[in-house]
C-alpha cells in the first residue's frame, strides 16, 4: 500500500477500499492473460528463482534419471545417440594460418597429436573419437570437463606436445563444495571456485580424483582436489546466466517414463488376450490332498491365480467358468505417435528419425524438418564446440609446445586457427550440388565457404588437390576433373585443332589462290 493509500485511510476507510479495489482492476487489465489469475492456474507455481538455483536443486536426480533412460530406453538412446552424430561424426578440422614460417610446424605437430591417439590420457582414441565421447556426455549429462594433463617431456618422449586430455563426466565436480575458501577467500558454488574481486571468473575447479559412483576406487583419500580453472575445460549448452549444464533430455524426462509404462502395459495387454484357456466341469469329486490331525479332509483351494496360453483346467462340481475378454481397444498407434511426437519435440530432433516412421511423409516436409534440425546443429557446434571445446583445446595445445619448446615464443601471436565442422548430411546431392553450383557461377558463394560446408577446410583441400593433380600428371593418369563444365582447368594446354585462330603476328594466315 503506498503514501496516498494509507493517508486515505486514516481520514476515510471508503475511500481507501475503493482505491485498493480500483488499483487492482487497473492491474488485473494491465496483466498478460497468461499471468492474469485463473481458477485453473490457482495450482501453477512459476518460482522466480535463478538459474543456478533451479539446476543446482535438479541437476544429479535429472542426470542420473537421464542415464536410466539412455540404458534402458530405446527412444531415449536414440534420441541421444542422433545428437552425437549430428554433433560429431566425421571430427572437426583444424588449421593454423600465419602466413609465416609458424603455420607449418604447428600443423605438422597438431596432426601428429591430434590425429592420433597421443591426445587422449587414456591412450585409446583420437581427438575425433574423444570429441564424440565428449558429445556423448555432454548431450546425456548436460556438461563434460576436459582435464588438460601436462606431462614431462622426459617421460613422454614421443609426445607432439607435453600434454594430454582427460575427458570426465560431471560427476568428477564436487557439486557439495559450497562456501568460502579459507586460503584466499574465494566463493565457491557447486564445486567452482571463483573469483572475490571479480565472481564471474573462474579460478579453480574442485575434482574428485576418482569417479564417485565406482565401486571399487583405487585412491587412499576421497577428497575433492583444487585444480586451475586453466586446466580444466568447461563445456555446456549455456541457455540462461548459468554456471553449470542439465541434460537434453530434461524435458522429456517424465514423458519418456509415462512412454515406457504405457507400452508395458500395452504388451502385458497383448499377453492377456493370447491366453486362450479352457475350462473343463466335472460332477467326479476330487480327491482331497490334505487332512487335518483327526484324518478328516480338508478343503481343497484349487484357485486360479494366473493364466498361461493353452492352459485346461478342471473345475469342482458346481462351480462356472466365465470368459473373461479385455477387449482389444483401438487408438493406441495414434496416441503412441503423439507421445513420440511430444519427445521429439522436447529433445529439438525430428519425428522420422527418433521413430524411422515416414508414413505420411513427403519430401518437403521431410526436408523441412531436416533442415530445421541441421539449423539447431549448427548452432551447437558453433557455440558449444568450437568456442568452447575445441578452441581451448587448440590454445592449450599452443602454449605447451611454446613451453617444451616446440615452436617459438612468437607463435603465440602470429598464428590464427581455422576450425571446420563436420559436414551436415544433404537430402538431395543432386538438387543441392546443382543449387551450390549456382551460387558460384554467379558470385553468391565463395569456394571456401562452399568447402567448409562439407566439411573440409579450404586451404589444406586445394593443397592437397593440387598434389593429387601433380601426382596423376606424373603418373599419366587422366581423371575428368573439372570436365563437368567444359572449363579448361590450369596447366591443360589447348588443342591446336580445336579452332582456327592459332596464327600469330608472325606467321601470317596465307590468301587463297585462284584456281
Amino acid at each position: 500500500m503506498g503514501f496516498f493509500d494509507r493517508l486515505a485511510g486514516m481520514f476515510s476507510r471508503e475511500k481507501a477500499d475503493d482505491r485498493k479495489l480500483r488499483q487492482v482492476v487497473t492491474n488485473a487489465m494491465r496483466a498478460y492473460a497468461g499471468a492474469k489469475p485463473s481458477r485453473t492456474h490457482d495450482g501453477w507455481f512459476a518460482p522466480g528463482t535463478g538459474a543456478d538455483t533451479e539446476i543446482g536443486q535438479s541437476l544429479v536426480a535429472l542426470r542420473d534419471r537421464a542415464r536410466e533412460l539412455n540404458r534402458d530406453n530405446p527412444i531415449a538412446r536414440s534420441g541421444t545417440q542422433l545428437w552425437v552424430s549430428a554433433l560429431a561424426a566425421g571430427g572437426y578440422g583444424v588449421d593454423f594460418v600465419s602466413g609465416s614460417a609458424f603455420d607449418k610446424p604447428m600443423r605438422d605437430a597438431w596432426l601428429r597429436w591430434a590425429m592420433t591417439r597421443q591426445c587422449d590420457a587414456d591412450g585409446q582414441l583420437d581427438l575425433n573419437g574423444l570429441v564424440s565421447l565428449m558429445a556423448n556426455i555432454l548431450v546425456e549429462s548436460g556438461e563434460v570437463l576436459i582435464r588438460v594433463r601436462k606431462r614431462a617431456p622426459s617421460q613422454y618422449p614421443l609426445l607432439a606436445v607435453p600434454i594430454q586430455l582427460q575427458v570426465l563426466e560431471p560427476d568428477y565436480l564436487d557439486h557439495n563444495k559450497n562456501g568460502i575458501n579459507p586460503d584466499n577467500g574465494n566463493p565457491i558454488a557447486w564445486g567452482i571456485e571463483y573469483d572475490k574481486a571479480n565472481t564471474s571468473r573462474r579460478v579453480a575447479y574442485w575434482l574428485f580424483p576418482e569417479h564417485p559412483g565406482n565401486s571399487r576406487i583405487r585412491t587412499t583419500s576421497f577428497q575433492s582436489l583444487r585444480i586451475r580453472a586453466s586446466e580444466v575445460i568447461h563445456a555446456f549448452k549455456k541457455e540462461r546466466v548459468q554456471s553449470r549444464g542439465v541434460t537434453w533430455l530434461h524435458a522429456v524426462v517424465r514423458p519418456l517414463r509415462d512412454l515406457g509404462d504405457y507400452t508395458d502395459a500395452l504388451l502385458m495387454k497383448a499377453k492377456i488376450e493370447a491366453c486362450y484357456t479352457v475350462l473343463i466341469e466335472t460332477d467326479d469329486e476330487p480327491e482331497p490332498t490334505a487332512f487335518d490331525a483327526n484324518g478328516n479332509p480338508l478343503p481343497r483351494e484349487d484357485r486360479i491365480d494366473e493364466v498361461e496360453p493353452g492352459m485346461i483346467r478342471y473345475l469342482k462340481s458346481g462351480e462356472t467358468a466365465k470368459a473373461f475378454d479385455p477387449g482389444n481397444s483401438s487408438g493406441h498407434g495414434v496416441l503412441l505417435q503423439s507421445f513420440l511426437r511430444m519427445v521429439a519435440v522436447g529433445m529439438g530432433i525430428t519425428y522420422h528419425d527418433l521413430w524411422s516412421d515416414l508414413t505420411g511423409a513427403n519430401y518437403s516436409s521431410t526436408r523441412t524438418g531436416t533442415l530445421k534440425f541441421n539449423r539447431e546443429v549448427t548452432r551447437h557446434q558453433e557455440e558449444i564446440f568450437i568456442t568452447q571445446i575445441i578452441e581451448p583445446i587448440v590454445e592449450a595445445f599452443a602454449l605447451a609446445g611454446v613451453r617444451a619448446g616446440r615452436f617459438p615464443e612468437a607463435a603465440l601471436q602470429g598464428y590464427r586457427v581455422e576450425v571446420t565442422p563436420p559436414m551436415l548430411p544433404v537430402m538431395d546431392p543432386k538438387k543441392d550440388g546443382d543449387a551450390e553450383r549456382a551460387d558460384l557461377d554467379y558470385g553468391l558463394e565463395t569456394l571456401s565457404n562452399a568447402l567448409r560446408k562439407r566439411g573440409h577446410n579450404p586451404r589444406r583441400f586445394l593443397e592437397d588437390l593440387k598434389a593429387e593433380r601433380e601426382l596423376l600428371k606424373q603418373l599419366d593418369i587422366h581423371v575428368p576433373f573439372g570436365t563437368a563444365t567444359g572449363q579448361p582447368q590450369p596447366g591443360d594446354t589447348p588443342d591446336p585443332e580445336d579452332g582456327e585462330d592459332d596464327e600469330t603476328e608472325e606467321t601470317p594466315k596465307k590468301e587463297k589462290e585462284p584456281a
